[in-house]
C-alpha cells in the first residue's frame, strides 16, 4: 500500500469517497481499506455510513411499494402515480395493526 499513499493525497481520496455514488462506494472503500492514513480511514467510515443510510432508505421505499401492491391496501392509480387517500390509509392501519 506504500505506492498508494505516495501517489494520491489523502484529501484527494477523501474527496473521491465523498463524491462517490451509492454504487461506487463499496469498491472504493475496498480499494482504500488498507490505507493507513487517518484522513482516508475517516473518509471510508463516512462513506460506509452514507452507504448504509442510503441502503436503509432504499429498503424502506421498496417496502412501501410492496405494501401498496398488497391486496386490500387502499391505493388509487392515477395515470402512472400511486396515490393513497389519507382517510382510507388510517382506516386500513386501524384494521391491520397487529396482524
Amino acid at each position: 500500500m506504500a505506492n498508494m499513499t505516495s501517489s494520491v493525497s489523502a484529501s484527494q481520496v477523501a474527496g473521491e469517497l465523498a463524491s462517490a455514488t451509492f454504487e461506487e462506494i463499496p469498491a472504493l472503500v475496498e480499494h482504500y481499506r488498507e490505507d493507513p492514513r487517518q484522513q482516508v480511514i475517516k473518509a471510508c467510515e463516512r462513506a460506509l455510513k452514507r452507504h448504509a443510510k442510503e441502503l436503509a432508505e432504499r429498503e424502506r421505499v421498496n417496502g412501501m411499494y410492496e405494501l401498496m401492491h398488497e391486496k386490500g391496501f387502499p391505493v388509487l392509480k392515477i395515470g402512472t402515480r400511486l396515490v393513497v387517500p389519507r382517510e382510507k390509509f388510517r382506516e386500513w392501519v386501524e384494521q391491520n395493526v397487529g396482524k
